[in-house]
Order: structure tokens, then sequence, then C-alpha cells
């Protein structure tokens, strides 16, 4: 089965490494909110294998290797994309390299079901945060999360 994600979503959400927060945090500050996003920051340098996030993820979100993006009348294939996925929860994707390394990790959550039962979901990108350092921004809401505490999804989702 294949994960879209509409361009206009597209690094909505987005994990950083933590030596990028205080650049984001200033970044908001100095932002003209009419603007498109265009930013710097990326995870890619931090050398994540996705195959971390599969041991990660094993038996919590099953991993797609078809990704696309773009518009509904030209959905494009995105090079090198997964995504770890629910329908009722929504997927962490993104991009790897040539030898299976993290360019780019984000979230989509736009279609959660938020009553249902997702702390394992949530506690394995905890355990993602934690162990690589990240924390996660909602460019679109203008917020920074530390997602390491394993309550701190679940606090985001009930403030949306």
């Amino acid at each position: 089965m294949t994960y879209y994600v509409h361009a206009q979503d597209w690094r909505t959400v987005e994990l950083l490494p933590e030596e990028n927060y205080e650049a984001v945090i200033e970044w908001f500050k100095h932002d003209d909110p009419g603007q498109m996003i265009i930013h710097p920051y990326r995870i890619s340098g931090l050398n994540i294998p996705r195959s971390r996030l599969d041991q990660i993820f094993k038996d919590i979100l099953p991993r797609d290797d078809d990704l696309m993006t773009g518009y509904a009348r030209e959905p494009m294939p995105v090079e090198n994309g997964f995504a770890y996925y629910d329908p009722d929860f929504g997927a962490i994707y993104g991009t790897t390299d040539e030898n299976g390394i993290l360019t780019l990790l984000c979230f989509d959550c736009q279609y959660c079901d938020c009553g249902k039962d997702f702390s394992a979901a949530m506690k394995a990108i905890s355990t993602i945060a934690t162990e690589f350092r990240l924390f996660m921004v909602d460019w679109l809401l203008e917020q920074v999360v530390d997602i390491r505490p394993d309550d701190a999804l679940q606090k985001y989702f009930d403030g949306m």
C-alpha cells in the first residue's frame, strides 16, 4: 500500500537534531508568517540507519517503501522514500541516501484518530528522539516540542 503526503503537507512536522533547537527558535522569531517555509535544517549527517527504525517500529507500525507526494492529480514517487504508518495514527515518513541513512524524518498526524491508544507508537517515537537527540518542529503551528518524554506526543495531540 502507498503512503501519500500532499505537497502542501510535506515536512510540516519534522524531527531535527537538537543542535538546531536554538536556530529554529530564532527562525520563528524572525520568520514572516506569510512567507513559504524554506529552511536549511536537516537530519542528514547524524548517520541514523533506517534499519534502526525498522527495529524500533517492528510490530508497532508497518513499513512501506512506496512513498508518494505531490498534488492529487499528479502524485509522484519519492526517491528512497519510506513510511511507517497506521491509517488511524498517521505516519513517520522520510527519505534515505543510497546507503539507507536517513536524510529526512517527518511526522504526519493530521488524520489521527487520537482517541485510540497509540502509546506504543508514541513510545517508539520518543525512543528515536532520545537515542538520536532529536526534537520535533511543527512548522505550520510554529511549535517546537521536546518529544523525548514518553508523554510529550500525547500532550502535543491534546493541544491540537
